[in-house]
């Protein structure tokens, strides 16, 4: 009886680990695609704890950060207090923008929709042609 409740025990740790990883696919610190998990190696960690400074580029005059640990592969298998992590210690989950979740009108279908929305359509009403001017 002691085997089956300290296997039990052991399953509800390793399901409780499972839930809580912290992957750096699905936090917003990501830099790169998140799609793209076979090319995850090249993953950057713009955590704002990672960014050391911010320069100017003296060629295109942009801002660029400068960062203690360029990639989130290097940056998780350090064990250090300055750094992510194994833990992921700087992990934020991520949530995808608005615009993903609503669905997408056809521009004929909008402006169909704002014409019904004034009454100002009127769908009997003769369409004027080109030879009408």
């Amino acid at each position: 009886m002691d085997a089956t409740t300290s296997t039990t025990a052991q399953q509800t740790t390793q399901t409780t680990e499972q839930t809580q990883l912290r992957l750096c696919k699905d936090c917003k610190h990501l830099l790169g695609k998140r799609d793209n998990t076979w090319n995850s190696d090249g993953w950057r960690c713009g955590a704002p704890q990672n960014i050391i400074k911010k320069v100017i580029n003296l060629v295109n005059g942009e801002e660029e950060n400068v960062y203690v640990e360029k990639y989130c592969l290097n940056q998780r298998n350090v064990d250090a207090s300055a750094r992510c992590g194994k833990t992921g210690e700087w992990f934020s989950p991520y949530e995808k923008p608005a615009f993903y979740s609503e669905p997408q009108l056809d521009p004929l279908e909008k402006i169909l929709a704002a014409a019904q929305e004034k009454k100002s359509f009127n769908p009997r009403m003769k369409k004027i042609s080109a030879d009408d001017l």
